[in-house]
């Protein structure tokens, strides 16, 4: 009679805590690719990183080192609807290169995307995943170094199929027009695990394929954890896994629901 009492209340326990966190904040950005979810009606949430990448596998120029600091990569979102937000993204972006005892040094604005994302399907079967659609456009703001002197629109397709109720198989499909010259495509493939209402992980498999070059394939993973129901906090890193890529990299972020 004990052990059925002490299995009672741990259960009626973890259901409080589930409950507790229900419809907490979710993050856009750990990894490469985009979560499927949108904020709330009426909501807004700002999510803001730091990163940091380096590369030294150029085959032009083999003595050519870069790296490049990412500052404050901020991402504004608010919603119109229970499907439908807004998004205003930017960030500052500091770039190095040394070739042999030669430096030379950046600092810009990262550009400002605006779109928007529609969550068009729901998870109401076993052959049917969660669905969004992602529509931006990158404006030309901050260094030609850095930044196309073109808008360049961006479409992407979001997907999850939940495996369990703790773990779902995410994808994206992205394409994007580049220099108003020729079209870019991503795609990547998530395993995300939740571990308790406050922690997550994820690993992640992901692929960009610019002109007349092969892939740049990456392989990264990272941890969520939730501070309290509108803060949350995300830890990601990863590696090139070819020639064309980064050798590697690593990010930190925030992100903070606004109450209403």
């Amino acid at each position: 009679m004990r052990s059925i009492l002490i299995f009672l209340i741990s259960l009626f326990s973890v259901q409080i805590v589930w409950a507790q966190y229900y419809g907490a904040i979710k993050a856009d950005q750990p990894g490469l690719s985009n979560n499927y979810r949108t904020v709330r009606k009426f909501r807004l949430q700002i999510e803001s990183e730091m990163s940091y990448r380096q590369d030294t596998k150029f085959p032009d120029s083999p003595n050519l080192e870069r790296k490049r600091f990412q500052l404050a990569h901020t991402l504004i979102r608010f919603g119109l609807s229970k499907s439908l937000e807004l998004r205003l993204q930017s960030g500052f972006l500091y770039q190095r290169d040394k070739i042999l005892s030669a430096k030379s040094s950046v600092t810009s604005v990262q550009g400002i995307s605006l779109g928007g994302k529609w969550h068009f399907l729901e998870h109401k079967h076993a052959l049917i995943p969660d669905a969004s659609l992602l529509l931006q456009a990158d404006l030309p703001v901050g260094s030609e170094q850095i930044v196309s002197k073109y808008v360049e629109p961006q479409a992407v397709l979001i997907a999850s199929h939940p495996l369990s109720d703790a773990a779902s198989l995410d994808y994206n499909v992205a394409v994007s027009y580049r220099n108003n010259d020729y079209a870019e495509y991503f795609y990547a493939l998530a395993l995300r695990v939740e571990f308790s209402p406050q922690t997550s992980s994820f690993i992640e498999f992901s692929a960009k394929h610019p002109k007349d070059t092969d892939a740049e394939m990456y392989f990264d993973g990272g941890l969520n954890l939730l501070i309290k129901r509108n803060t949350i906090a995300y830890i990601y890193g990863g590696k090139g896994l070819n020639t064309q890529s980064a050798d590697w990299f690593v990010a930190f972020g925030m992100g903070i629901r606004l109450p209403r």
